[in-house]
């Protein structure tokens, strides 16, 4: 799923789950995002963890998860 972000301009949500969500950002030097309340709507989320890669940024996105919902993805 691909929106708009008002300061990252296109954002592709790799995975999803509740209001936790990891982003990749195309135009930007750190390329991924966890974002905690994002709105797809307005393109803003509001708080975001950055990372210049994908282990790092799906190993805090898991972290999260487990801690808060008690699941985790394969990421």
């Amino acid at each position: 799923m691909f929106f708009n972000s008002k300061k990252f301009g296109k954002c592709e949500i790799l995975c999803h789950f509740k209001d936790v969500a990891l982003i990749e950002l195309k135009n930007n030097y750190e390329k991924y995002v966890v974002t905690i309340n994002l709105s797809t709507e307005k393109g803003i989320w509001k708080q975001g963890f950055y990372y210049k890669n994908l282990k790092d940024a799906g190993d805090v996105f898991n972290n999260i998860l487990e801690d808060f919902y008690m699941v985790s993805f394969k990421i």
